[in-house]
Order: structure tokens, then C-alpha cells, then sequence
């Protein structure tokens, strides 16, 4: 869980949510949209399963399956993703196809 709390740590230093409230049951806009940015950055990004997700942040993985797929639902999410693509692709800098992939994927999230 080493690269999801590296991502709740950069929302957090960026004005957003602490990890506690992340990982924690509170069900108020800032962390839900929060929680779901991570999970659709160690989906679509790191190649996490639901399931694997799920285990890590003790949630049912409909429930992540949920998060991923509605992360366009409030104005916060494509930002808090867009911070964290930014720090993802700082330190995968040396490798050409991740960030092309990733620069495609954040393209496609502003886009909707």
C-alpha cells in the first residue's frame, strides 16, 4: 500500500483530505471524491484489481467499482487526479509509454 499512501499523502499536501479521513467511513464530498481519485489512479494506473483495492482500504469491491467508474461525477475528482497524475508522472519520468498512456487516460477523463 506503499504507492497509495504516497498518492493520499500528495492530496493532502495539496489542501484535500488527511489519509485518515481517506481511509476512514466518513461519507462527506471532500473525502468520498478524494477516495475514489485514488482508486481509480491505483486502477487505471498501477493496475490494481478491485479486489485488491478493496483488501487495502477495507471496502466491499462493488463499492470500488463504484468509485472508479463515477469519478466524473463531481468537479473535485478530475482535479484531485489530475495532482496525482502530475506526481505519478514526475516519478515515472523515464518511462515514455506509462506517461503517454497516462497523459491519453487524463485526456479522456477532462474530456467527459
Amino acid at each position: 500500500m506503499n504507492i497509495a499512501n504516497r498518492m493520499m499523502n500528495t492530496i493532502a499536501k495539496a489542501g484535500g483530505p488527511c489519509k485518515s479521513v481517506i481511509l476512514g467511513p466518513c461519507k462527506k464530498r471532500p473525502a468520498v471524491v478524494a477516495r475514489w481519485a485514488v482508486w481509480y489512479a491505483l486502477y487505471y494506473w498501477e493496475n490494481w484489481t478491485y479486489p485488491k483495492i478493496a483488501r487495502d482500504f477495507n471496502r466491499d469491491q462493488s463499492t470500488i467499482w463504484h468509485g472508479v467508474k463515477n469519478t466524473d461525477k463531481y468537479d473535485e475528482c478530475p482535479r484531485y487526479i489530475n495532482l496525482l497524475g502530475k506526481d505519478y508522472v514526475w516519478k515515472h519520468e523515464r518511462k515514455p509509454s506509462i506517461i503517454k498512456d497516462l497523459y491519453r487516460k487524463l485526456h479522456k477523463l477532462v474530456q467527459r
